[in-house]
């Protein structure tokens, strides 16, 4: 017997930014803070941490920051909360998907921020439906490590409902698979 779990990607699916693109988080926390040059430091940092450890988080990009700079750690802890505070203050819906998310759903992410910050991310768009939440920042592959591997615990055997969007191409489309999982 198949069970069914809907799962959705968070970011893209069910948050999109004010800003629209990721990278203009940067220049926005560059233009508060002052800090000549930091979009070019904070995409530097996050380049140095993955190609340490792909799975690296939020804390470990900051620390690659003041790694590679000269960004003092109590700077870098005031700057990382300024960024969970940016993205958060970015964060709408995308209504149409928002709207499809029912009690039980599994969402997905596999950005680096933490659970924290990402459920005050669904509670801003007004996601308030009882949800699990998946978050790997080792990406959306089982052998990566991402949340497929996080999925296994689940019956052997699932009909999974993912739903994507992808709003650079404005295609809306929902895959059905059915995903075998060996203990």
């Amino acid at each position: 017997m198949l069970k069914m779990l809907r799962t959705w990607d968070i970011f893209d699916t069910l948050i999109a930014r004010k800003c629209v693109f990721p990278h203009i988080v940067f220049q926005i926390m560059e233009q508060i803070s002052k800090i000549n040059g930091f979009a070019n430091i904070r995409g530097a940092a996050a380049d140095f941490a993955v190609k340490k450890d792909k799975s690296c988080n939020l804390d470990d990009i900051y620390n690659a920051m003041c790694k590679i700079s000269n960004i003092p750690y109590q700077i870098a802890e005031k700057l990382k909360q300024l960024e969970c505070d940016i993205e958060i203050d970015q964060a709408i819906p995308i209504t149409e998907n928002v709207n499809q998310v029912k009690s039980g759903d599994i969402l997905i992410s596999d950005m680096y921020l933490p659970e924290e910050i990402i459920r005050k991310m669904l509670d801003k768009i007004g996601l308030f439906v009882p949800v699990e939440l998946v978050i790997t920042t080792s990406g959306k592959t089982q052998k990566g490590g991402g949340y497929g591997s996080n999925l296994k615990n689940r019956n052997p055997i699932c009909f999974i409902q993912a739903i994507i969007w992808k709003p650079i191409f404005g295609i809306h489309e929902s895959m059905d698979l059915i995903l075998h999982i060996h203990r």
